[in-house]
């Protein structure tokens, strides 16, 4: 049996965490998988951009640690997008994994999708660990995991292509209120890609702008 290919997407100023992340994974997945880290398999000499483009075309799991460095990084932003692009071919599976961050700084695409939870990046959090490599070990568990994401990738183009549209249709309409009112991510991903005022009667009639719903007044600033 060939070994499972795994690249793990960072930036540098996560160096010290992915290292010790990598070097666990390398001890227990031994003989299972073989993991890319950009600091261990790119020589003096090598094209950078050529030896982590082959590395994430052969990848069958893309680990993307998500930190608040990591976010703001072109270079990651690109690497997300080469692992979206090879889960609509069903050739890979995303591995998100958020160190010291919460949902609300993840990007608004990835949040739907299940992640590991570092709070903390000098010690490896030995629940959040396993829960990570679960999927790699469990065949069965890949399989869940790749049809679970390959349902959200559907939902994100479906809403992509509704939000196009000047005028959605009533099934549209119903799809997209029956996805944000069942997921605050969905929620989270739909609104700030609203451009069409035919939206805004809609979700009107629905209450979304309502009282209630409105983001309550910031607390004053102390002075002094």
């Amino acid at each position: 049996m060939s070994k499972i290919n795994i690249f793990i997407s960072h930036t540098s100023a996560d160096h010290d965490f992915v290292w010790e992340l990598a070097k666990r994974m390398k001890k227990d997945l031994k003989g299972v998988a073989d993991i890319f880290v950009d600091d261990w398999e790119i020589k003096v000499g090598d094209s950078i951009v050529r030896k982590i483009d082959e590395a994430a075309q052969k990848a069958d799991f893309f680990i993307i640690v998500l930190s608040k460095h990591s976010i703001k990084q072109e270079w990651v932003k690109r690497e997300i997008d080469i692992a979206f692009t090879k889960l609509t071919q069903k050739q890979s599976k995303i591995l998100p994994v958020w160190l010291e961050i919460t949902e609300k700084d993840v990007p608004p695409i990835l949040a739907p999708l299940k992640a590991a939870v570092f709070k903390n990046r000098v010690i490896i959090d030995e629940e959040q660990y396993q829960k990570l490599i679960e999927p790699i070990l469990d065949h069965e568990k890949a399989k869940i995991l790749l049809r679970f994401q390959e349902s959200v990738l559907d939902d994100i183009t479906h809403l992509d292509l509704i939000l196009e549209k000047e005028t959605p249709t009533r099934q549209e309409v119903q799809f997209v209120l029956k996805l944000i009112k069942e997921s605050p991510v969905y929620e989270r991903y739909f609104f700030p890609k609203l451009y069409s005022l035919e939206w805004f009667d809609i979700l009107k009639a629905e209450g979304y702008f309502s009282p209630e719903k409105a983001p309550g007044p910031r607390p004053a600033e102390r002075e002094g």
